[in-house]
């Protein structure tokens, strides 16, 4: 009897690079992403790179590796070269799955990790190919812990200290008497073209003009003409062709400014940079928004995204834009083994009343716990935040693209379209639990740089392009068709 064990030890090790072997092909045939040039991602996730030669399979580097030690991997990335083009790369390739598997044990089973193989293609020829990135970058989270908690939260505090607050309206105070020459031309003009803090490009209540001159980034803000002339905002011989009740403002995007030398500290420059060119601001100025409900993860690593929510919301408390604020943490400290789906919990909301509030309760939320594993309770989130808000408008999901739903099942029980925006880089494409909850309440997805408000293509059974890969809706959920 002993005869068997003893076997299946010995044959062990062939079955499991038997098994290896066949994971590679699978990932030699896959499809292939093509940018110029590959950038590593930095937003909400760690990276490791382990540089090769161009051309070469073998590893230089393995500095850094213990980091991977109990960390979720997110994702791995082979990263080459387009040239020579018409070279067959797939026996290069396979050499350099073999060595990465020989240093690092990765879970091929494991299905949070993407596997993407990147070919850049600025590579022209050897001597700008030699230039590019080679190598294999992981993109991972460390393990969390109770005090990365408390340093998130700090996080936090220091970004609602940096906010601009908008100026009070002093009713008191009467209206200084100006000359149209100075306030358009003279040193205070910066002073009369300004609103909640927002540089104004344009006052107008004609709708036309409006749509001529509304860019992206920028706010459209509608409020009575007696505050406008109140505010200064009004000046001849502007103020005698306002004949309406309201007048319309096109703000320009607010410079936020964080302490620190970004020439010396990199973390406040890359938080600066985030706060105001980041994914939140900008989706959020970009879509049209009234009695919002929005519902935010803040379990692990997303402290980055509520930052860039809170600076945003801090430039709109007069828009009342925002109505209700929930946000979830993926039952918080329950062991992952009872969370049930549906009954995880960890979702809290409540009315928004102003930034300082709202940073307070998001940080109330995340010192009740991280959430633990990978996977999220994003659709019961939805759920009942809808339930706590039923006569909520607008209803925006801040997602994180890095983690999978564990409760996608439910998304199907989401009676409302949800807006959702993604959190995370899109180098590879975009979680399919994001889709299919776009896609199955009739909501849009939407991106630093795009909104996908139409996904017939995925509701006619056909396959469609996002974020750079090819998805399919099977019946139940929205799946990457890797071939």
């Amino acid at each position: 009897m002993k005869t068997l064990p003893c076997l299946f030890l010995a044959l062990l090790p062939l079955l499991v690079n038997a098994q290896r072997s066949r994971f590679i092909d699978s990932l030699l045939n896959n499809r292939v992403i093509l940018v110029p040039k590959y950038t590593q991602p930095t937003e909400s996730n760690e990276s490791l790179l382990l540089k090769m030669n161009f051309g070469q399979p073998d590893i230089l580097d393995t500095t850094g590796i213990w980091k991977l030690k109990d960390a979720h991997i997110l994702s791995v990335d082979l990263v080459f070269t387009d040239y020579p083009s018409a070279q067959d790369l797939k026996p290069l390739n396979r050499k350099r799955y073999n060595n990465l598997f020989a240093l690092i044990p990765i879970n091929i089973h494991d299905d949070i990790i993407s596997w993407q193989m990147i070919r850049q293609l600025d590579g022209k020829d050897k001597e700008s190919s030699l230039g590019l990135l080679h190598g294999w970058v992981i993109n991972y989270r460390p393990k969390f812990k109770t005090e990365d908690t408390e340093t998130e939260i700090a996080y936090i505090d220091s970004i609602v200290k940096q906010l601009r607050k908008p100026a009070p309206i002093k009713d008191s105070v009467a209206p200084e008497k100006i000359r149209h020459w100075d306030v358009i031309h003279g040193k205070n003009a910066n002073l009369y073209r300004e609103w909640a803090g927002r540089p104004v490009k344009i006052i107008t209540n004609d709708d036309r003009l409006v749509k001529r001159m509304l860019d992206k980034k920028d706010t459209l803000v509608k409020i009575p003409t007696e505050l406008a002339r109140k505010e200064h905002l009004l000046v001849f011989p502007q103020e005698l062709a306002i004949r309406s009740d309201s007048v319309s403002l096109i703000l320009s995007p607010a410079v936020v400014i964080i302490k620190g030398d970004p020439k010396t500290d990199k973390t406040f420059f890359d938080r600066e940079r985030s706060i105001k060119t980041g994914t939140i601001p900008t989706v959020l100025n970009r879509i049209p928004l009234t009695k919002a409900l929005v519902i935010v993860d803040v379990t692990g690593s997303m402290s980055r995204y509520t930052g860039q929510l809170l600076s945003w919301l801090s430039l709109h408390d007069e828009d009342l834009a925002v109505k209700y604020l929930v946000c979830f943490n993926d039952g918080g400290i329950k062991p992952d083994s009872q969370k049930k789906i549906g009954e995880t919990g960890g979702i809290y909301g409540q009315e928004y009343i102003d930034v300082n509030n709202a940073a307070s309760f998001i940080k109330t939320v995340m010192s009740r716990g991280n959430g633990g594993d990978e996977p999220e309770n994003d659709c019961e989130a939805v759920i009942k935040a809808i339930e706590m808000f039923p006569d909520c408008n607008d209803v925006v999901l801040l997602a994180d693209n890095w983690a999978p739903m564990r409760d996608i099942s439910l998304a199907k029980d989401i009676h409302k379209p949800v807006k959702v925006v993604i959190c995370g880089d899109n180098m590879i494409g975009v979680n399919p639990d994001c889709i299919t909850v776009a896609l199955l309440t009739g909501g849009s997805l939407h991106f630093l740089n795009e909104d996908v408000v139409d996904l017939t293509l995925l509701k006619e059974g056909k396959q469609m392009m996002i974020g750079g890969k090819m998805y399919k809706f099977n019946g139940r959920k929205v799946v990457e068709v890797k071939k």
